[in-house]
């Protein structure tokens, strides 16, 4: 984790610096993936940086972006970068949708994955660009939710505590799902 940690803190860095190092260290982006691939391609124009399969068979769209770019302006309001990464997420959740037949051949199961957008550092927000943040997510939850890098970090630190702390029981599980 310091490794992301000092990573996320580097400015200037392209965004394929970032993009390696979570293809690298999955867990990060998704502590319950069952697969991810890595610029994967929606028909012949549309890559999005990572497709991720979860546990439950749910999909993910995930457009990264670089953590010194701003997630808001001053103003509240989303910044053009956080618009345009929202835009690319939404256009490969639609392609999956309307060409199902398609994209079902390589991704089985995809139907109207949701979308996640990675980008810049919540924790250079202030209070009410957190709460405009917030409404923004709560408006397409379902759909779509903006985070920084350091909710992605933060995320992983509190999986691997959580692990550490209460452990996972497998046998448990097996008995609640009725698992032969």
């Amino acid at each position: 984790m310091k490794g992301f940690a000092k990573l996320i803190e580097n400015s200037g860095l392209q965004e394929i610096i970032y993009h390696n190092f979570l293809k690298a260290n999955p867990l990060i982006l998704e502590p319950f993936h069952a697969q991810i691939w890595s610029k994967p391609r929606f028909g012949e124009a549309l890559v999005p940086n990572f497709l991720i399969r979860s546990m439950d068979n749910t999909y993910t769209v995930v457009e990264i972006e670089r953590p010194d770019i701003k997630i808001m302006t001053n103003a509240g309001e989303l910044s053009a970068y956080t618009t345009h990464a929202k835009r690319q997420a939404l256009d490969f959740r639609d392609w999956a949708s309307s060409n199902q037949l398609y994209a079902q051949q390589t991704y089985k199961g995809i139907a109207r994955p949701f979308c996640l957008v990675v980008i810049g550092l919540e924790y250079e927000l202030n209070d009410m660009q957190l709460r405009r943040l917030q409404q923004e997510n709560e408006s397409t939850q379902g759909t779509l939710k903006i985070v920084g890098f350091d909710w992605l970090l933060k995320r992983a630190r509190s999986t691997f505590d959580n692990l550490i702390q209460y452990g996972f029981d497998n046998n448990t599980f097996k008995e609640v799902i009725d698992v032969t």
